[in-house]
């Protein structure tokens, strides 16, 4: 039986993850940003705590902060795209 790659478990960015760094590396506080987007702290800290942003509220993050997560994303996936055309790559010439 083949598994379809949407059920094989990866190390996905942990996008919470990502946007509580460049919000560090950007110098960017955290009660800023709630006042900005507007919403409490602890929406922005629960946030950070997700594997997975809608992409409204990823946009938001991104023009506020100024930084392209979508890029990051973007870049993400093409790298496992890469590893799975190496993979049915080494496959066909097993056969």
């Amino acid at each position: 039986m083949r598994h379809h790659p949407l059920n094989q478990t990866t190390d996905n960015m942990h996008i919470g993850q990502k946007i509580q760094q460049v919000l560090k590396d950007e110098h960017v506080n955290v009660t800023w940003l709630a006042t900005q987007v507007p919403c409490d702290r602890s929406n922005i800290y629960n946030i950070f705590r997700r594997r997975d942003v809608s992409t409204e509220v990823l946009h938001r993050l991104a023009v506020l902060t100024g930084h392209d997560f979508f890029a990051d994303l973007s870049e993400e996936l093409h790298d496992e795209l890469a590893a799975i055309a190496r993979e049915k790559l080494t496959r066909r010439r097993r056969k």
